[in-house]
């Protein structure tokens, strides 16, 4: 039986750089009778089939799209962090469409408190609004029930469907220390790697204080019903070298508003930390990293009091919506 693994990220836990690299080998993967398969298929990974499992189409037509990009007799690579989305009766579809394949569901789980902060800035960059503060109590409020917080609720709902044997989690964290990210992709498959790891950085966080003067550029977008997408921020940096001085100038005045924080070994970090080992460590693939305490410098939305500030913010983002037009959304 061929073998079928499906990475769901979740985001910010190196999903962009393992189909990077999973993308660039597709003919030594496919030499060595694994498919990184076209359907469904857009940047580097599987993103356009979250909405054919969680929508109207078939199994059956989902499984004839991939038929026509896989050789016959390959075992197959899929991967989106959107997969993180699936709802139950996608899954049972997912599971329906390849019933003649032995699946396996790779999670990589991240301390939470440190993928909530990256996870931030990720959503800013994609057209968010919400500050940093906001966020951080939206979802640590009642963090076992915050989807960003507490993964193992997908987990489980894929333990469901697919039965706990084919779950595969891995310690982000751990991999990321180790420089293996990618190797247990394959592992998941019983695989040896056929593509290494470089301990290449994709998809790096930018600036906080810039993403700061992003998010006040949403705002005005969103206010001059101009924002779409991540279409802000492509404006933004398409923009940044001309007015260079005077980003570089606010920027540095948004980061004396910064609040230090520990995050990393959190009470919410350690509760997940405890679920990993104590109910899941028989199908973790990797050794569970240490908690320690990490300072991180967090923005504060009080620099928006300051009217010197936001007159220069407002001056950077009439650059950039001027510039929205010119700039296609990704």
């Amino acid at each position: 039986m061929n073998k079928l693994v499906v990475h769901m990220g979740p985001h910010k836990t190196g999903s962009t750089y393992i189909q990077k690299r999973l993308h660039e080998n597709k003919q030594a993967l496919q030499d060595a009778g694994i498919s990184y398969p076209d359907a469904y298929y857009l940047f580097f990974g599987h993103h356009y089939l979250l909405n054919a499992l969680n929508g109207n189409e078939s199994s059956s037509s989902i499984r004839k799209n991939f038929d026509s990009k896989v050789a016959p007799a390959n075992n197959i690579i899929i991967s989106s962090e959107n997969f993180i989305s699936l709802t139950k009766s996608g899954l049972v579809k997912l599971k329906e469409a390849f019933d003649d394949y032995e699946i396996f569901v790779i999670y990589y789980i991240r301390r939470p408190s440190l993928r909530v902060l990256s996870r931030w800035h990720e959503e800013v960059k994609q057209g968010g609004v919400v500050s940093a503060e906001s966020y951080f109590v939206n979802h640590l409020f009642r963090p076992m029930q915050s989807s960003e917080v507490n993964n193992f609720r997908h987990v489980s709902v894929a333990a469901s469907v697919f039965g706990r044997d084919s779950i595969k989690l891995v310690d982000y964290d751990t991999a990321l220390v180790e420089n293996n990210m990618l190797s247990f992709v394959f592992l998941a498959m019983g695989s040896e790697a056929v593509v290494s790891d470089v301990g290449e950085s994709v998809n790096k966080m930018a600036s906080l204080s810039e993403i700061e003067i992003i998010r006040f550029s949403n705002f005005s977008a969103l206010r001059a019903g101009k924002l779409k997408g991540a279409n802000v921020r492509n404006a933004f940096y398409s923009i940044y070298d001309e007015h260079y001085e005077k980003i570089k100038r606010l920027s540095d005045e948004v980061q004396g508003f910064f609040n230090e924080i520990a995050l990393g070994d959190t009470s919410f970090d350690k509760a997940v930390h405890n679920i990993l080992i104590n109910e899941y460590r028989d199908v973790l693939l990797n050794k569970p990293s240490s908690l320690h305490e990490e300072i991180k410098t967090v923005p504060s939305s009080n620099w928006m009091m300051d009217t010197g500030l936001v007159n220069a913010a407002s001056e950077i983002a009439g650059f950039v919506l001027s510039n929205l037009e010119e700039v296609a959304a990704e």
